[in-house]
């Protein structure tokens, strides 16, 4: 249920980018980024990370129908480079 209402919220996001184009102008008159873009990026992240977690089958499967795709991961975040391990 989570993995629909963030595929909507991406939709809506896409929308509104779609209406308004993808700069915008700050109070300083310099262009910018339409502030949805990054939200529209955090939520897509999101909307893959749930997709793997839920083990959703992506284009055809291969085998027998019963079986559940094989894991896959999604790479994380990486720490500040220089930092200690």
């Amino acid at each position: 249920m989570e993995a629909c209402r963030t595929a909507d919220q991406c939709a809506a996001l896409q929308q509104a980018v779609a209406a308004d184009g993808p700069m915008a102008v700050s109070r300083l008159g310099e262009p910018r980024a339409h502030s949805a873009l990054v939200e529209l990026r955090q939520q897509r992240l999101l909307l893959a990370r749930l997709i793997v977690a839920l083990r959703v089958p992506l284009g055809e499967q291969t085998g027998e129908p019963e079986a559940r795709p094989q894991l896959r991961a999604l790479r994380g975040t990486y720490g500040a480079a220089g930092a200690g391990a």
